[in-house]
């Protein structure tokens, strides 16, 4: 009964870690560009 809650609480993070790590990678690029503009702007 552990082993397959541990697998299943395994695989849940095997699909949404790479998620947040997308999510998390998209928000850094997004302030690099606002830095970059900004910086062009003055």
């Amino acid at each position: 009964m552990a082993l397959k809650k541990k697998m299943e609480r395994d695989m849940i993070h095997q699909v949404y870690a790479p998620i947040q790590f997308f999510r998390r990678d998209s928000i850094v690029n997004q302030k690099k560009k606002e830095i970059q503009t900004s910086a062009e702007e003055t």
